[in-house]
């Protein structure tokens, strides 16, 4: 099975691009909103949360 050149997919670069960036933009914003719910103001603080 051959495979393609990595050439023919450079068109697709900027949407794939932009497809990352807007998954990581709704799972930033998911995580954001599960934190300030659970009484966070930072992830930084959430991940010194003490676990139990």
């Amino acid at each position: 099975m051959a495979q393609a050149p990595l050439s023919t997919f450079e068109p697709m670069i900027p949407q794939v691009a932009e497809l990352l960036a807007e998954d990581t933009k709704q799972r930033h914003i998911a995580d954001m909103r599960k934190l300030l719910a659970a009484g966070y103001k930072s992830k930084r603080a959430y991940g010194s949360r003490p676990k139990a």
